[in-house]
């Protein structure tokens, strides 16, 4: 079981202690993959983003066409609930819906009566910050999957088959993590994070059609960006060659938050970031954020 797993889990509509939620080893989502899930904040006992959170994963469900029997409402109150019940403060929270049948078989229609959709909301216990450190990325030598292949909107498992490769093949090279790029080779995001590069206030980071568009990314551009009068520019083809033009570079997330790029590395050529003066700023703003997102 997984460490800090709080008490309770919310498993289809009710409460249940985490040693009475058991799965059999026939699931359909586990043979499968075809489970969707989010990743979200606590931040001194409250959600950060949620309502954004349980719309992408709604949405995620829909792309891979899972049809779910909770609006969005049902799936923020729960998650609200699930908070409360635990008496949490700083916690990780992982909602996932995934399908199950009474039979192994791939098609869906061919056992459409005996289909189920399933949600679960965990929740992990954990510090309301990290450690502070620059990461050193390894170019992966996995592709990113293509869009072609699958709906990369969706925060979907069959997704993390790729980045869990790369991400493993980065550490095990001496690297943080790793940076994927796409069919094409070009750059997409890291395992978990997205990625942005910058250059006299100027932001440049992956389209949504190499990445899949992140909550933390999204708040960068929206709401971090026109702040400090930072153009953003959202391009399909970054090119590893056009690195060497940028000063600072990082990466965004819900669980990683926003952290600097020291070095990119692929093979023998080396992108040095060493200067991270504007990626602080942006980091601070972040926190302020988070603060008068939950009035502290």
């Amino acid at each position: 079981m997984i460490q800090n797993l709080a008490p309770y889990i919310w498993y289809n509509g009710q409460i249940f202690e985490k040693e009475d939620v058991n799965l059999h080893i026939t699931n359909y989502g586990l043979h499968y993959a075809a489970s969707v899930f989010e990743g979200e904040r606590v931040y001194n006992g409250e959600i950060f983003k949620l309502e954004q959170h349980s719309s992408r994963l709604i949405e995620s469900a829909r792309l891979i066409g899972m049809k779910l029997n909770y609006s969005q409402k049902e799936i923020v109150d729960a998650t609200k609930y699930l908070v409360t019940k635990n008496q949490l403060k700083n916690a990780y929270i992982r909602p996932i819906i995934w399908q199950n049948s009474e039979f192994l078989k791939l098609l869906k229609n061919q056992n459409k009566v005996n289909f189920s959709t399933n949600i679960a909301i965990i929740a992990i216990l954990q510090e309301a910050k990290q450690v502070d450190y620059s990461l050193n990325l390894y170019v992966s030598d996995w592709k990113k999957i293509s869009p072609y292949s699958i709906p990369i909107q969706s925060k979907c498992s069959a997704q993390y088959v790729t980045a869990s490769l790369a991400k493993s093949e980065a550490l095990s090279k001496g690297y943080d993590d790793c940076l994927l790029l796409t069919q094409d080779n070009y750059v997409a995001e890291s395992s978990v994070s997205n990625i942005f590069f910058l250059k006299d206030k100027h932001l440049l980071t992956p389209s949504k059609s190499n990445c899949l568009f992140g909550i933390t990314r999204n708040t960068v551009i929206n709401e971090i960006a026109p702040k400090l009068g930072l153009t953003v520019e959202e391009s399909p083809s970054i090119k590893l060659e056009n690195l060497k033009d940028f000063d600072e570079s990082f990466v965004t997330g819900t669980a990683i938050e926003i952290k600097n790029i020291a070095s990119i590395t692929q093979k023998n050529e080396k992108y040095l970031f060493s200067n991270n003066n504007v990626t602080n700023i942006i980091r601070s703003h972040y926190f302020q954020i988070v603060g008068k997102y939950l009035n502290v």
